[in-house]
């Protein structure tokens, strides 16, 4: 009996594979370069240039030791990319061209068979390891151009009316409007007005406080200055090491020291954001209760008010995104992270961005990806509205138990249902794929993002009324001194 639990034992060993967690220098070189791109600028200056990034399987034999180094590195998802495919940028007509004679550079099967052979001859030459071509992502050719089209001068129309109305509303403020003749006598455009950058510049930086309780929460600034400079640079290091790096494996180290954990980990700082949000639209709401209460008849306005507030400046991105940004650059990586990508889906699902929904479509993976978090705020601001009309006092912190019992409840379903992670790990291959299911389909939703909110919501009130029946917190506060 204790013989054949051994043999079960030993084929058990013998056949599952271990998980590589760190490689020297010299081990790592043994695989084959996870990127490579061929000179796109040369390549195309050639008449007959065609330049090609593609996507490649590796695959060999189950007794491959390198094969086997491959998949146990690759194993571990959170710190190494996944090296059992490789991706290229080859320039067919230089790098192919032996492989091409007598075949049409057309993408068809013959340029199918032309790099898959071509690039398969180098690597297993150098490596000793077969690939198999996948996936064609985009060939280039000489002298191949975007054409401007309808899109792009209606949007390109809008942005000088803009400019223009702009500098005239400048001008009619500074030149018009501030002259002693006119101060008491003239009539004001107020249209023209909202256009002058000298007049919003002075409301941004000289703005008032209609209560003297908003004076206690000045600190708020400091802490949402802090939590949007580490969210710029969260995002500047993101564009920095996606796409093709060279060298993925001193990114994948960064993994390993700990100040770059605040960076990897720096999705939670959202949640500040929706806090912020809450606690600011529950004490609002409030304050500006006493004197005119709010009544379901206001929603409408309110949510009309706050759109209009948000989607200017929103829709202005999007529609830039959606037209002249894949006129602003090239190269062999520019259609693959920019025209078919954030381009197309700006085409795509622009008015779900002007709705705010954008969020809840899985398919708009890369257009304006960090909007998630303004169409999350929006949706949440129309439940905390709603639960704020809709109740008083004891029946108010029943609605928000309520809903913090949702809010902690519907990212542990998703997690389950879906098989997700219970948080976004920014790993390596999300910089590299840009898409992460965990991300699109739990942590951008907005419903996810309650337990928060509702945090907010809840402190907001509890401030309001500890100010209004002069509660002293200072004797709670601990000093360290």
């Amino acid at each position: 009996m204790w013989l054949w639990e051994l043999c079960c034992l030993f084929i058990v060993l013998k056949n599952c594979n271990g998980v590589i967690y760190h490689l020297n220098d010299s081990e790592y070189e043994r695989m084959p370069p996870l990127f490579g791109l061929d000179r796109y600028d040369t390549c195309l200056n050639d008449v007959d240039g065609l330049y090609c990034v593609v996507k490649l399987d590796l695959h060999v034999g189950p007794n491959n030791e390198l094969m086997k180094l491959i998949k146990e590195y690759s194993a571990h998802k959170p710190k190494h990319y996944n090296y059992t495919y490789l991706e290229r940028g080859v320039c067919v007509t230089r790098t192919c061209r032996q492989f091409a004679v007598n075949k049409k550079l057309e993408i068809n099967e013959d340029l199918n068979e032309i790099l898959e052979v071509c690039l398969n001859d180098s690597i297993h030459r150098e490596f000793k390891i077969e690939a198999k071509l996948s996936n064609i992502y985009y060939c280039d050719k000489h002298n191949e151009q975007i054409d401007v089209d309808v899109n792009d001068w209606i949007v390109a129309g809008v942005f000088v009316m803009l400019i223009l109305l702009v500098a005239i509303g400048t001008f009619y403020d500074v030149f018009y409007c501030s002259t002693d003749a006119h101060e008491d006598t003239m009539q004001e455009n107020k249209i023209l007005l909202n256009f002058s950058l000298r007049k919003n510049w002075q409301e941004l930086v000289n703005y008032k406080m209609f209560d003297q309780r908003y004076e206690r929460l000045k600190g708020l600034n400091g802490l949402r200055s802090i939590a949007t400079t580490l969210t710029i640079i969260a995002h500047v290091i993101f564009i920095n090491s996606m796409g093709f790096i060279d060298s993925p494996h001193d990114f994948e180290k960064t993994y390993e020291t700990f100040h770059f954990h605040l960076i990897y980990n720096g999705l939670m700082i959202v949640q500040i954001f929706f806090v912020m949000a809450a606690f600011l639209q529950a004490y609002n709401i409030q304050i500006r209760s006493e004197t005119k209460p709010l009544e379901w008849s206001q929603l409408p306005k309110l949510f009309f008010t706050r759109w209009c507030r948000l989607t200017p400046a929103n829709a202005a991105m999007i529609a830039f995104s959606a037209t002249w940004l894949r006129h602003m650059g090239s190269g062999p990586l520019w259609k693959l992270y920019v025209t078919n990508s954030v381009v197309a889906d700006c085409r795509s699902y622009w008015w779900l961005h002007v709705l705010y929904l954008n969020n809840y479509c899985s398919d708009d993976t890369l257009c304006a990806a960090q909007t998630w978090h303004v169409a999350a705020d929006t949706q949440l601001f129309v439940i905390g509205m709603f639960v704020y009309s809709a109740t008083e006092s004891s029946g108010r912190w029943l609605a928000l138990t309520l809903l913090l019992l949702v809010g902690m409840t519907a990212p542990a379903l998703h997690v389950w249902l879906q098989d997700l992670d219970a948080l976004v790990l920014m790993s390596p291959e999300f910089y590299r794929r840009w898409f992460d299911s965990t991300f699109h389909y739990l942590h951008v939703l907005g419903h996810n993002n309650l337990t928060c909110y509702v945090i907010g919501l809840g402190t907001g009130t509890l401030v309001y009324h500890w100010q209004k029946k002069n509660v002293d917190l200072y004797k709670y506060k601990l000093s360290l001194s």
